[in-house]
This record gives C-alpha cells, sequence and structure tokens, in this order.
C-alpha cells in the first residue's frame, strides 16, 4: 500500500499567452511492457524533433515553433504549447502554418472562439469540430484535444459544461509518440504526436493523451475520465460518472479527497499499486471535483 500527503487544489492549467514551451520533446517507444497501453508505436520511431533555437533576432510566423512569446513576430505575438499564433475574432484573420514548425507547414489554422475563463480567441491549426459526440470524429492528420467550448454562456465555471473536443492537427507524423505511448511531462508541448488544448500537452500522467467523450475513445488500457480542475473553469460536481468531455488517463486506482470533495454515501480511499497492472504505479494524477481539493489517482508506468 503506498500512502501520500497531497496538497490540494495546486494544479496550474495552461490557457494564457506564453503558456506554451519550446521544450526538445518526444521519446523513443519504451521496449518493456507497461500494461497501460498496447499501441506501442513502430519500431525505430524517431524522438519528437527539437525547435530549432532563435538567432539573430529572428521573428517567427503563424504556427511556427517557439519557446516564449518574444519568439513571435509582433503581428502573431502569442506562444501557445510550443507555436506562435495570435488573438481573432474570425477565421480570416488566421492562416496557414509556417516553418520552422512541429506542424505540417501549409495546415490551415482556424479561430477558435472563447468566452470562458479568459475570453480570448487564438488562431489553432485543425478543423476545430466537435469530436466528444456519439457521431462525430476528426478528419486524418487531426486528434481530438481537450478545448473550451465555444457554445458554453459566458461566464460558465462548471467542469465538464466549460469543455469540449476540439480536432486539432497532429503534430508531424511519425516523429512523435502517438496516444497511448509512455512519455514525460517535462519534455513540453512536442512530446506526443496529439496535441493537449487546454491542457497544455498532449503528455498528461506519462502518457500521450487526448479528449474523449467515453472510454471507447481512448487507446487499449487507459480510460476516460474527468478533465482537471481549473481555478478560472472549475471542476464537475461529480467526477465518479462522466459527463461531457475528458480526457483519457492511466487506470483508475483511488482518490483521495479534501474535507470539501466528500459527497454524501462516499468513502475515502487511498491508492494501491496492487490495483494496477504489474509494473505500474498509482500516484496522484491531477486535481479534479467541483473545488479542486481531491486527487485523482491513476496507474502510471515509472520512471527509468
Amino acid at each position: 500500500m503506498r500512502s501520500f500527503i497531497l496538497g490540494f487544489g495546486l494544479m496550474v492549467v495552461c490557457l494564457s499567452v506564453g503558456c506554451g514551451g519550446g521544450v526538445p520533446g518526444g521519446r523513443p517507444p519504451d521496449s518493456g511492457s507497461d500494461g497501460g497501453s498496447d499501441a506501442t508505436g513502430e519500431a525505430g520511431r524517431p524522438p519528437g524533433v527539437m525547435c530549432p533555437p532563435i538567432s539573430g533576432g529572428e521573428k517567427r510566423g503563424l504556427g511556427a515553433c517557439c519557446a516564449a512569446a518574444s519568439d513571435c513576430a509582433d503581428d502573431v505575438g502569442v506562444c501557445w504549447n510550443g507555436f506562435c499564433t495570435k488573438t481573432c475574432a474570425s477565421t480570416s484573420d488566421c492562416g496557414p502554418v509556417v516553418a520552422p514548425s512541429a506542424l505540417t507547414v501549409g495546415t490551415a489554422m482556424a479561430c477558435a472562439a472563447n468566452k470562458l475563463g479568459d475570453p480570448i480567441s487564438y488562431c489553432l491549426p485543425g478543423s476545430l469540430q466537435d469530436c466528444t459526440t456519439s457521431t462525430t470524429s476528426c478528419p486524418p492528420g487531426e486528434a481530438c484535444a481537450l478545448g473550451l467550448n465555444p457554445d458554453a454562456p459566458a461566464g460558465t465555471a462548471a467542469g465538464s459544461v466549460a469543455y469540449r473536443g476540439l480536432c486539432l492537427a497532429k503534430l508531424k507524423a511519425n516523429a512523435y509518440l502517438p496516444a497511448g505511448e509512455t512519455c514525460q511531462p517535462e519534455d513540453g508541448p512536442y512530446a506526443c504526436e496529439n496535441q493537449g488544448g487546454y491542457v497544455g500537452t498532449g503528455c498528461v500522467a506519462h502518457r500521450c493523451t487526448g479528449a474523449c467523450a467515453s472510454t471507447n475513445d481512448c487507446p487499449l488500457g487507459t480510460q476516460c475520465q474527468s478533465p482537471p480542475y481549473s481555478g478560472k473553469l472549475g471542476g464537475a460536481v461529480s467526477f465518479l460518472a462522466l459527463s461531457g468531455a475528458g480526457v483519457c488517463l492511466g487506470r483508475f486506482c483511488g482518490q483521495v479527497h479534501g474535507e470539501a470533495g466528500m459527497v454524501t454515501g462516499q468513502v475515502g480511499q487511498q491508492g494501491a499499486d496492487s490495483l494496477c497492472v504489474a509494473g505500474d504505479v498509482c500516484v496522484p494524477t491531477m486535481a479534479v471535483g467541483a473545488t479542486g481539493n481531491t486527487q485523482y489517482l491513476s496507474c502510471i508506468p515509472p520512471r527509468p
């Protein structure tokens, strides 16, 4: 049995200007069995491509890779999840991805409308169509990422109601790890083929992830669970039954509540490695719940 001493509600969710980072990303697939994914990837898949460093006062355009807003041209000015973007009122304000980029050059960017939290709309790569309904799937070259619901009323702070799956362009094919693979969060926004959207990176709790409406949307060995708590958007009143958009995480292995996180009739739990597939460990994954004072525990592959 593994016990935890936790600080609740401390998770910071990346939303605004300068959140992204141009950290060299990606790792080759590990050869060991972590029990959490059957998607082992192609043998010899290369690690993620590094973002070329800025040199000689270079300023980069829309969709180009970046480490900070200062890397981007003045008419762009925002570094979001590792690429340059800008605020927009409509898709006509956006344009195609330019080099150098972890995205395929020429990918069309569209305006992702946002009235929640910080009500700023950004140009994002891909069709941005809703992918967390039972009748839709993303076009080729795109994957479902956690986004903000453009149809939610301004000021909404009701957890999954505030979120929606958005189809975003994948990073360059065969250069990054697919959903379900083992990754390291500190590898930054280029660790995984799928983008993380609102959560900032596709690598969540040591697995490449994506948005989902049910576990059927997730790679084998992972489960669809509630999105993380946000200081701006709150969290789902109950994360025991997902309603709306969530994220794919490793196997559930417990939950540790703050005093306000308990609901009537609910009992406290602690995590145990024995609840995981052999080789995985049970750890706090993210702050969840209506007030962010509950820690969701899931099975993850240990570090090498």
